[in-house]
């Protein structure tokens, strides 16, 4: 029976509308999976893990169902094709098929499945589910759109321990479908906004850390030694400068801590060209770069830096963040009389204009690390990395513009103008396009396109501009 959907907006709903596979709960009769094809491949690369001996992930092949008869066998038989599909199976370690074989079995199940799906799906009865765990999303997000979707931003996988496909664990509930459309009315906009834009030319960002930082602590260093000169001289608290008496108490009950932090560092031999990761203040524990970003490209960071004297291994990493997540860790191997390059690609993800990216050492807990090292009987340095600059440098583009864009403005946009070849009387073709790609290069029903143009349509006569509808 004809599945009505909810009045939406019309993009949005393509975005969703690959996340899920439709079957029937009713049981019709069966549809023979065929075993003389398909068993010889099993026995080959997955009876081993999969079989009488071990039963990795509760499943077994030599007990399989042939029969496809309802939706839950269809369903394995689907979880099958998913994982050999992406090349989760057979792993890495075991012994891999040929293309040609590998080519057959996908052949196989694919054709079986497309046809008990129909078979299921012509008897009526309730629709289920089956939506994209987070990883296919992101990757048919990214192959449509080129940017990449955080992984936060889309709902969990179910609680599955061994893969993350397992369709049980991939129920599609009204709540998903919220989720999702939210998700992909973003994702949507995001393309629009984007599509339209040219490519920016590429352009390196540079930083000198101790720009101002090294100067800074020179100042307040002096400062706190002048003060203390003049309480030695009997000085009062209003003529050194002080807001009251209780400032001037704290400051010089602190005076060992304030005044030898910046004078232990401030004997660092190169603190006039670099930084000294030290925990001392914010400004030398952590720092960073910041420049505008293109969600499109991908950029790299580099870091020229080298290891103060010869510090243990654990301390010879920085951690490279983007705001509060990792993006990536970074070995040091150069000196400070020698330093050395390092560099990670990074791509900045949806709803991210600008790229800021910021290193610490990638130093264990305080404590921990302190506790292990008495242990060993070795003296930890107060700075193991001296940092000489940082730098990003991109963006740089796929040679082929990403799908949308290119379905968006057929000819890459330019500076200050934007040609939009799409409008109310060809808007269906715009839809059986993204829909053809969108569904994996299969067409689309006529019922099914002919509601999202009603949808559309309803939109625009709503007031809705074209790229809203």
């Amino acid at each position: 029976m004809p599945i009505t959907l909810p009045s939406r907006t019309l993009l949005t709903f393509l975005a969703t509308g690959n996340l899920v596979a439709l079957v029937s709960a009713n049981e019709p009769p069966a549809t023979l999976m065929p075993k003389a094809k398909l068993e010889p491949f099993l026995k080959e690369h997955c009876i081993r893990c999969h079989g009488p001996e071990k039963q990795k992930g509760d499943v077994r092949f030599d007990e399989a169902t042939w029969e496809i008869t309802n939706n839950d066998i269809a369903q394995r038989w689907q979880d099958v094709l998913d994982v050999l599909n992406g090349g989760d199976m057979p792993p890495e370690d075991e012994k891999q098929p040929s293309q040609e074989a590998l080519s057959h079995a996908l052949d196989t199940l694919t054709g079986t499945l497309l046809k008990a799906r129909k078979q299921l799906t012509d008897r009526g009865g309730e629709i289920a589910m089956r939506r994209l765990n987070r990883r296919e999303y992101a990757n048919t997000i990214r192959d449509l759109f080129g940017f990449i979707v955080p992984a936060d931003m889309i709902p969990e996988d179910g609680e599955a321990a061994s893969f993350d496909t397992v369709g049980t664990d991939q129920f599609f509930t009204s709540n998903h479908f919220e989720k999702y459309l939210d998700l992909g009315r973003e994702i949507v906009a995001y393309g629009f906004n984007w599509a339209g834009k040219p490519r920016e030319a590429v352009s390196t960002a540079h930083r000198e850390p101790e720009q101002n930082v090294t100067q800074r602590l020179r100042e307040t260093l002096a400062d706190l030694d002048n003060k203390m000169r003049m309480k030695n001289e009997g000085k009062t608290w209003q003529e050194m400068g002080f807001e009251d008496a209780g400032e001037a108490e704290i400051v010089f009950s602190q005076f060992k801590f304030r005044a030898g932090k910046p004078r232990q560092y401030l004997q660092y031999p190169q603190v006039e060209s670099g930084i000294y990761l030290t925990a001392m203040n914010n400004e030398t524990r952590r720092f960073g770069i910041n420049r505008a970003g293109d969600p499109r490209g991908s950029y790299r960071f580099r870091i020229r830096g080298g290891l103060v004297g010869d510090p243990l291994e654990i301390r010879q990493f920085v951690r490279a963040t983007d705001n509060e997540n990792t993006v990536g860790m970074m070995r040091i191997r150069g000196t400070e009389t020698s330093p050395e390059v390092v560099e990670i690609g990074y791509q900045p993800s949806l709803g991210q204009r600008n790229v800021s990216l910021h290193i610490e050492e990638n130093r264990a807990d305080i404590r921990v690390l302190e506790h292990y090292l008495t242990k060993l009987k070795i003296a930890d340095p107060w700075a193991s990395i001296w940092i000489d600059w940082l730098e990003i440098e991109g963006p740089f583009y796929p040679q082929d513009r990403a799908f949308f864009e290119t379905l968006i403005h057929p000819q890459p946009p330019e500076r200050g103008k934007q040609t939009m070849v799409w409008n109310d009387a060809n808007a269906r073709e715009l839809i059986e396009r993204f829909a053809f790609e969108a569904f994996r290069h299969r067409e689309p029903e006529k019922a099914y396109v002919d509601q999202l143009v009603a949808m559309f349509e309803k939109s625009r006569a709503e007031g809705q501009k074209f790229d809203q509808a």
